[in-house]
């Protein structure tokens, strides 16, 4: 096994390895007699994974200077000649090396295409395990701006369970025919006009601020713009079949239309709430922690 490789199997975020290798390198420091030994055995991980990590480990020291200290202290005693030392200007080096790892490293294409992955992949979670969820609305950048972005993204979701459940009212015998076109015809119209006009403001406005902020996630608005064009297309789905429906509600029975639309909504809200909620654990902590000028009121 590849020394770097083994920490990627024992710990599932990067946080749990750098924790863990600071609490052993505290003993080294400590006056650890068996040092020689663990030089020996851990000395190849250990360096490899500071390296991997070097740009968490800068961004966690941004906010607690005290942070990896232990580890930061012995990497700079046990590192080869030929790498810079972490912290100041040289550990720019191993920074800039790392973001460019991550961009690629970890992440296959089923991770990052919308219709297979099933969360945001873990090395575009950087600042999100710093900025977790529950966190926000308490954080001093919490702002209007992220506010409205917020309750739009709230919106969608609402405007998809409605029509989930108009299309179950009518198939249940609980709405007539008149009343769930005449809901599913507006419903279904806000839904495709401000998704589109919502999405045209992200990739105008928003992502080319955004990615000018972080390296380490310049990936993951590539990742986003791409969501937008698969949502596209599921979109153009969903106008053909609610077509379909509104036409066949005139005829009297829209049964198997209004059960092909149900499916069609389903899978489709399950598509809208990953891209909704991947882009929010993306995005609001960028704007938390950079807070960017351009979007200051």
């Amino acid at each position: 096994m590849d020394a770097r490789s083994e920490p990627a199997g024992v710990f599932t975020t990067p946080h749990e390895g750098l924790n863990y290798q600071d609490f052993m390198c505290l003993s080294i420091l400590r006056g650890d007699p068996n040092e020689g030994m663990r030089r020996y055995s851990i000395r190849p991980i250990m360096c490899n994974y500071v390296e991997d990590f070097a740009d968490v480990i800068e961004h966690t020291r941004t906010i607690n200077s005290k942070s990896f200290s232990h580890l930061c202290h012995v990497y700079n005693r046990w590192r080869n000649p030929g790498k810079p030392a972490i912290g100041g200007e040289a550990g720019q080096q191993l920074i800039r090396e790392a973001c460019r790892a991550r961009s690629t490293k970890g992440m296959s294409a089923m991770d990052l295409d919308l219709n297979s992955r099933e969360r945001l992949p873990d090395a575009l979670r950087v600042l999100f395990e710093s900025y977790p969820r529950e966190t926000w609305e308490g954080h001093r950048n919490f702002g209007e701006l992220i506010r409205f972005w917020l309750d739009r993204h709230l919106q969608f979701r609402r405007m998809n369970a409605m029509l989930l459940a108009g299309a179950e009212g009518y198939l249940d015998g609980r709405l007539d025919a008149e009343r769930y076109g005449r809901e599913t015809g507006r419903t279904g119209q806000m839904l495709l006009h401000h998704l589109h006009e919502h999405h045209m403001v992200e990739d105008t406005h928003y992502f080319p601020v955004l990615t000018r902020q972080d390296a380490r996630l310049e990936r993951g608005f590539t990742m986003l713009d791409a969501d937008h064009h698969a949502l596209d297309e599921h979109l153009a789905e969903f106008a053909k079949d609610a077509n379909g429906l509104l036409r066949a509600l005139g005829t009297g029975n829209a049964r198997d239309e209004a059960g092909r639309l149900h499916e069609r909504l389903t899978g489709f809200g399950g598509f809208l709430d990953r891209h909704l909620t991947d882009e929010e654990e993306l995005i609001v902590p960028v704007l938390l922690h950079y807070d960017p000028r351009e979007f200051r009121t």
